[in-house]
């Protein structure tokens, strides 16, 4: 029994040790090292592979000649990048204390939900250190991808023979940020020694890694623990502060300008055009247009009512018009763009 907890504890220390060395070296590796780096443009695609840093193009053309290219290379590196283009990458800097440096990543996962229009499940994401505005101040640039779009040209490569580790959000002005699809692990993209020396390599990094570090490691392992609890109460804590925002977001949202109006406006337009025979049961605004669902004894007849106010422009039926169950009504979606110059 002993002897089966000693060893589920030496691979879990195992992997933390693998995860440290990613963290810490795998921002110098991706600068410095190999990958294969993957555009997809339309039904197109451009192949570059990168060699000490320096980027070079090797095959081009449509995706159905990507795995083509892709045999022909010659040695190519193990580790695999997806560009994302810029203009689908969403990139946010935020001000945040110096006290939180060592811990940032942590942070700034609490704050994706703040600071950009997705949560955190929505989205690819890493940071990037921009400067030191002040003595206890830092600027981080956020870089978030949406996982719609991450997941849509990754499926896309791997569809014909290409298996991204990361999608690689690129900067003009700095180097790459990667927003990994998988747990890096830093030993998978290096070249591994011959089969005959890799029991001397073992040997050495256990002589070098195993003593000096077990105790540390065995801290760590308990310290993990409080952690995750503590986590799983700042995340409800955080869900519960993300629900009280978007209600008080809601109420302040009815009562301000958009075109002119309110939303209480708009709403107000909308049952005056409306005839009495017809009511709403819902009732949205979103980006310049504004949706309403409801029944009506003749829902045909509305679409010119609201095309008669100057407020509403080109309503359509967002839906088929449905039979109300057990009744003479007819259930509507109406949808249409709102004027820009208000209610008469």
């Amino acid at each position: 029994m002993i002897q089966r907890y000693l060893m589920l504890f030496f691979r879990w220390w195992i992997r933390q040790l693998a995860e440290l060395a990613s963290a810490r070296l795998l921002p110098l590796y991706v600068k410095a090292g190999e990958a294969v780096v993957l555009e997809i443009i339309d039904n197109g695609f451009v192949l570059h592979i990168r060699r000490g840093g320096v980027l070079t193009r090797v095959a081009g053309g449509d995706l159905a000649g990507l795995a083509p290219a892709m045999e022909a290379i010659v040695d190519p590196p193990r580790l695999k990048l997806l560009r994302i283009p810029a203009q689908q990458v969403l990139r946010k800097r935020v001000s945040m204390p110096l006290a939180v440096r060592r811990d940032l990543k942590t942070v700034l996962a609490f704050e994706i939900d703040r600071e950009t229009p997705f949560e955190q499940a929505e989205v690819f994401w890493n940071y990037s250190l921009a400067s030191q505005v002040a003595r206890d101040r830092l600027d981080v640039d956020l870089i978030v991808v949406p996982r719609r779009t991450g997941d849509g040209l990754a499926q896309a490569a791997r569809s014909h023979g290409f298996t991204p580790a990361a999608l690689e959000a690129v900067n003009d002005s700095r180097p790459p940020t990667l927003l990994w699809l998988e747990t890096p692990n830093l030993l998978s993209y290096f070249r591994l020694p011959p089969r005959p020396y890799m029991t001397a390599v073992y040997g050495a990094v256990a002589a070098l890694l195993l003593l000096p570090f077990a105790a540390q490691q065995a801290r760590l392992y308990f310290a993990d623990r409080s952690i995750a609890v503590l986590e799983s109460q700042a995340h409800a804590a955080s869900a519960l502060n993300l629900a009280a925002n978007r209600r008080m977001s809601a109420l302040a949202f009815m009562g301000q300008a958009h075109h002119g109006d309110s939303a209480l406006g708009i709403l107000a337009s909308a049952t005056r055009a409306l005839p009495d025979d017809s009511f709403l049961t819902s009732f949205t605004v979103h980006d310049g247009r504004v949706t309403l669902a409801g029944s009506s004894e003749a829902a045909a007849k509305l679409i010119g009512a609201l095309a008669a106010s100057r407020v509403f422009h080109d309503p359509v039926f967002d839906t088929a018009v449905l039979q109300s169950d057990g009744g003479d009504l007819e259930q509507f979606t109406i949808s249409a763009r709102l004027s820009r110059t208000g209610t008469p």
